[in-house]
């Protein structure tokens, strides 16, 4: 009998991933652990692992292509889709539906989440963003983000779709507080 390898194999073939393995980003300040690309799941969705520190967050933004839904490993997370507000704690479950304005925040000291992409594809938004890392925590809110240009997302940005619901400003998420 032969054991499955420990890599995303880019086919549609079964596979398996130890806990925390996968290819890993630091993409903003948050550690993205990709466990199923479009090539694993023949495009119908895309499985990624979150995680940060107290203070890490995503911008207002929205992508008319793709659903979203959150599942809370660790920690406490505060999602806000449209004029909807949740703290999220680990078990908790949301969906966030093709178009519609979201964001989120860590409130806890640490919080790791799946997010859930459908179809696939979008997972390399954070990878485009990104630089690779072979560490397995994400780094300290400000110190070690990968932080893109305003010219690197806005080129990213339109390659997926991806836009910013309100103003950014990426100095503010290099200040390490959380209430930013």
């Amino acid at each position: 009998m032969t054991n499955f390898p420990y890599e995303l194999p880019g086919t549609d073939d079964a596979y398996y991933l130890p806990a925390a393995e996968g290819p890993r980003v630091v993409s903003f300040d948050a550690l993205v652990t990709t466990k199923a690309r479009k090539l694993e799941t023949g495009g119908d969705f895309s499985l990624i692992e979150m995680a940060g520190t107290q203070g890490t967050d995503a911008p207002p933004h929205s992508h008319a292509g793709e659903a979203e839904a959150f599942f809370i490993l660790d920690g406490q997370v505060r999602v806000w889709v449209s004029d909807l507000e949740q703290l999220m704690n680990v078990g908790d479950f949301i969906r966030i539906p093709k178009g519609a304005p979201h964001k989120f925040r860590i409130e806890s000291s640490f919080a790791r989440f799946l997010c859930f992409i459908s179809p696939g594809g979008f997972e390399q938004f954070f990878g485009d963003l990104g630089a690779t890392t072979q560490k397995y925590l994400p780094p300290d809110r400000g110190e070690g983000g990968d932080f893109p240009t305003e010219e690197r997302l806005a080129e990213v940005a339109e390659k997926f779709d991806w836009h910013l619901e309100a103003e950014w400003d990426p100095e503010r998420r290099k200040q390490n507080s959380p209430d930013a």
